[in-house]
């Protein structure tokens, strides 16, 4: 029986740490910022991957996120585009990226 209240009390604390990952990353001051060159018509002259948006969440918000947590359908190309981040199968939040 202890076993069983500890795997319960375990899962009640990683809901709440990704509970509080999503209000991070649903937040307006979290946008991720990204330096990539943008040919005239709005594309990238190559593209941001889930590795490199975990990196600079890292690195910009101190935020610990895993790549395989982040969906993507496709690497970014242009400008302007979310990706959503799940934490949990009921959590998910969406994330915003700047391309300049």
């Amino acid at each position: 029986m202890g076993s069983k209240i500890l795997k319960q009390k375990k899962a009640a604390e990683i809901l709440e740490e990704a509970k509080q990952l999503k209000n991070k990353l649903a937040s307006t001051k979290t946008i991720v910022q990204f330096s990539e060159h943008v040919g005239p018509d709005g594309r990238l002259n190559g593209s941001v991957t889930a590795k490199e948006i975990a990196d600079q969440l890292a690195k910009q918000f101190n935020l610990t996120v895993d790549k395989r947590k982040l969906q993507l359908p496709q690497p970014i190309k242009t400008i302007g585009p979310k990706c959503k981040e799940k934490t949990k199968p009921k959590i998910a939040s969406m994330l915003k990226t700047a391309i300049k």
